[in-house]
Order: structure tokens, then C-alpha cells, then sequence
């Protein structure tokens, strides 16, 4: 009797463990999917109001969407069709955005960025932000 109560236990506790690994593994926030509409859209309003770089062309990372607020990441360069010689560089910038309604906000550079994370960003973001920050200048 003892060792079929061990085994129903061991059993028991097994089930559960993947049951709760199972459930913690697929409750992680997931980035939205966006329609090719509202991809297009988003990517819009970045490269015309937070990018430095006349005429860009931005790849957007979605965080997270909150209602209105969405947050993110842009990486940016010199479109091809801005340039007018085979001699000038490319320009290009990466940095995390958050947009409300029509408004785009950004991190100010130096030492006001950290600063603006905090105030910009959600504290559970942050950590993937520093993740994409990794070998920028």
C-alpha cells in the first residue's frame, strides 16, 4: 500500500509541475500582432516624428500595446533613395519609442536617458530595452 501511495503521489506531483510550467511558460506577455495596416502605419509615424535621419526607412519592434499607448523599438538608416552619391554614409539610429494616440515620445540622449526611461517606460520593460541598448554607441 505504501508504494502505491508514493507512486500516486510522485504522479500527482509530476502532473503538477508541468500543469504550472505550462501555464507560466504561455502567460508571458507576447508582442501584438499587427495587421500589414496598422505594421505600416506604426512604422509611418515613427520614421516622420522621431527620426533625426532625413527621409528613413525604420524596422519596428512592438513591445507591448496598452489601449492607445503602444511601446517599442525602431531601428532606422538612410533610405536608398535619399542618398545622392555612392560616397555618402549611411546614416542610421536605433532607439525605443512609446506612442500615445498621436503623440511619439523618445529617450533625450546623454545623460537624460536613463532618466526618460524611467519616466517613459513601464519598469517591466526596461530590461528589454537594455537588451536591444547592447553595443550601441
Amino acid at each position: 500500500m505504501g508504494t502505491v501511495l508514493k507512486r500516486w503521489c510522485a504522479g500527482t506531483f509530476l502532473v503538477a509541475v508541468v500543469t504550472f510550467g505550462t501555464i507560466a511558460c504561455s502567460s508571458g506577455d507576447v508582442p501584438p500582432t499587427l495587421s500589414d495596416d496598422e505594421r505600416a502605419r506604426l512604422v509611418d509615424r515613427v520614421e516622420e516624428q522621431s527620426s533625426w535621419i532625413e527621409s528613413p526607412s525604420c524596422q519596428v519592434e512592438v513591445f507591448r500595446q496598452d489601449g492607445d499607448t503602444t511601446y517599442g523599438w525602431a531601428d532606422c538608416m538612410t533610405s536608398a533613395s535619399a542618398s545622392t552619391s555612392e560616397q555618402e554614409l549611411l546614416q542610421g539610429e536605433s532607439y525605443p519609442f512609446r506612442i500615445d494616440g498621436d503623440q511619439i515620445r523618445v529617450p533625450g540622449d546623454g545623460g537624460a536617458y536613463e532618466e526618460d526611461l524611467k519616466e517613459i517606460f513601464p519598469e517591466d520593460l526596461r530590461a528589454a530595452i537594455e537588451e536591444h541598448s547592447v553595443g550601441l554607441p
